[in-house]
């Protein structure tokens, strides 16, 4: 099982792989591995990614091909108190921001961010939230639905059509579950609740992805009114149709060479951007060790192009809304600042901070750290 840590983390270290699908691979090679022998694998793995500044020395740190992956292995199966040959040690997990990627460290210097306010809060296990789909069921046929299959949950009140599902429990809950909802974190169900929809209206997803938020937006609006949807990743738009189908909801696809049609058509333009991920450590805390100065500044560039363009499409009167699952400011606060400052078509209506918000209960402890701003066409 070390080997098989050792494994995923060279994957992610060296050929900068996600870790999900590089644990994925790594179960699929080793069939006989059962649940117990996966759930080890797996958790030494995480913790040595939300542990990695504490566990390696300064040049490792700051090159990844000096990593000795064998011995980052062993230091975290020794502090979660599996049997080593090592010597008794007593490894630090202080969250030290001076073990930062010093670049990292220095960005958040230079704009005022308090690592422990929000990076440090994501170094544990993100939480499982079902999101039901309104317009088939309620929360209460929901849970009598699980009490009857013995299964854990936990009504999340905050969320209107949102709750917790054990995690070991996930995927028999989702067999009983199928066309009822789906898993959709908590910080995403929030913030689409917060968009200003309407029944009838032309909402336009230009960053759809798998679909998450767009069928969620979907089962918000008029039962007939076909969400508009576009990605330039047919893989994630092959996805989104089984997500779609299988929850027995109306989309259309619109090509890259169609968006020019609704140049001032649509009600609501959704830019659910490319960002850093920063926000979701607690599932890919891979992220920011993966993340360099210059993988960020493209990232940014690619944000305020992408504000740019898909603006023309709303329509005066209409709405734009901005989303992140990032922490930070020079992908959130600041690029709407540089775009408002470009366009004076538009002003800012709302602006939401998952991980910065004055309600306790929404929060990096319960959410990923997702950001967003709605803005009005003047």
């Amino acid at each position: 099982m070390l080997l098989g840590a050792i494994e995923v983390l060279k994957e992610v270290f060296l050929s900068f792989n996600a870790t999900d699908m590089a644990l994925d691979r790594t179960f699929k090679s080793h069939k006989k591995w059962g649940s117990r022998d996966r759930k080890t694998v797996a958790e030494l793995i995480y913790f040595s990614l939300r542990n990695f500044s504490n566990f390696v020395t300064e040049s490792e740190l700051h090159n990844y091909q000096n990593i000795n992956f064998e011995l980052l292995v062993k230091k975290s199966a020794h502090r979660l108190g599996y049997k080593t040959d090592l010597a008794p040690l007593d490894f630090p997990l202080e969250k030290d921001p001076l073990v930062l990627p010093p670049w990292f460290l220095a960005l958040l210097k230079e704009n005022k961010e308090d690592p422990e306010k929000i990076i440090f809060p994501q170094w544990i296990q993100g939480k499982v939230y079902f999101r039901l789909n309104p317009g088939r069921t309620n929360k209460w046929q929901l849970e009598n639905k699980l009490k009857n299959e013995k299964l854990s949950f936990t009504d999340v009140n905050i969320l209107p059509d949102g709750f917790l599902l054990k995690r070991n429990e996930v995927k028999i809950a989702l067999k009983s579950l199928i066309g009822l909802g789906e898993i959709q974190d908590g910080a995403s169900q929030l913030l689409c609740r917060e968009l200003p929809l309407q029944k009838e209206m032309t909402v336009l997803d230009v960053c759809a992805g798998a679909g998450g938020k767009a069928l969620y937006l979907s089962e918000l609006l008029d039962k007939k009114n076909s969400i508009l949807v576009h990605d330039t990743s047919a893989k994630k738009l092959g996805e989104l149709e089984k997500r779609f189908i299988r929850n027995n909801r109306p989309y259309r696809i619109i090509k890259t060479s169609e968006l020019d049609q609704f140049k001032n058509k649509a009600d609501l333009v959704l830019v659910d951007t490319p960002c850093s991920g920063l926000g979701v450590l607690k599932r890919n805390p891979e992220t920011l060790w993966q993340m360099t100065p210059e993988k960020l500044r493209l990232v940014c560039n690619m944000q305020i192009e992408l504000l740019k363009k898909y603006c023309e499409l709303v329509k005066p009167g209409g709405y734009m809304a901005y989303m992140t699952c990032s922490v930070l400011k020079v992908e959130n606060d600041n690029q709407i600042a540089i775009f408002l400052n470009s366009d004076s078509r538009f002003k800012l209506l709302k602006e939401i901070k998952i991980y910065d918000n004055p309600n306790a209960k929404i929060s990096l402890e319960y959410f990923d750290g997702m950001y967003l701003a709605i803005l009005a066409k003047i």
